[in-house]
């Protein structure tokens, strides 16, 4: 199993209100939660090939669905050239949680018919977890209202986790349905192509 979990919602900004970029010159969100997946999914795909069965999971998220009003990037000007804010920052993120649900389809195509390897991505749901606590916008003046809605609304990482496990555990059913390339809202509900 392999689980391409890791993210962050931003990077913050640099002094002149453009967004950091990697060393590779990629604006630095879409490089860490797409391109770093993508790059990790390369240097072990030998070893998922060898595998009877190998799974990789992505972790998306609902922001996918805002990221429209965005606009989707299609070059790096127009990927590196978004201008950064509170509500703009989300898009960002949620362009490149869109990004792993279309690389998830790509990289599905990619393989043929026989392939061992099953790739799906998935949307955890409202989650306690630090990732928006990392948020260099997220004002600090909110964070106790936040403590207290996640603590009465919002899902436990344990329960987080449910669709992610299903994707990675569910061994015999993955195979008997041929899951792959398919994206899952919690928990564990296929979201039609």
């Amino acid at each position: 199993m392999l689980y391409l979990n890791a993210g962050i919602i931003s990077a913050g900004t640099n002094d002149d209100g453009s967004l950091p970029l990697s060393r590779d010159g990629v604006e630095m969100v879409f490089a860490t939660n797409v391109l770093g997946h993508h790059l990790l999914y390369k240097l072990l795909l030998p070893a998922l090939t060898e595998s009877t069965m190998a799974r990789v999971v992505l972790t998306s998220s609902l922001a996918s669905f805002d990221s429209h009003r965005y606009g989707v990037a299609t070059d790096l000007e127009r990927l590196n050239g978004a201008k950064s804010s509170v509500f703009r920052s989300f898009r960002i993120y949620g362009h490149s949680k869109l990004a792993q649900i279309l690389w998830t389809k790509a990289a599905t195509d990619y393989l043929d018919d026989e392939s061992t390897i099953y790739i799906n991505a998935m949307n955890p749901g409202a989650v306690r977890t630090s990732l928006m606590n990392k948020n260099p916008y997220f004002p600090k003046v909110l964070t106790d209202i936040k403590s207290w809605v996640e603590e009465r609304l919002i899902w436990s990482a344990e329960e987080g986790a449910l669709t992610l496990l299903y994707l990675g555990a569910a061994v015999d059913e993955i195979t008997e349905k041929n899951i792959r390339g398919e994206y899952f809202h919690p928990q564990a509900v296929r979201v039609a192509n």
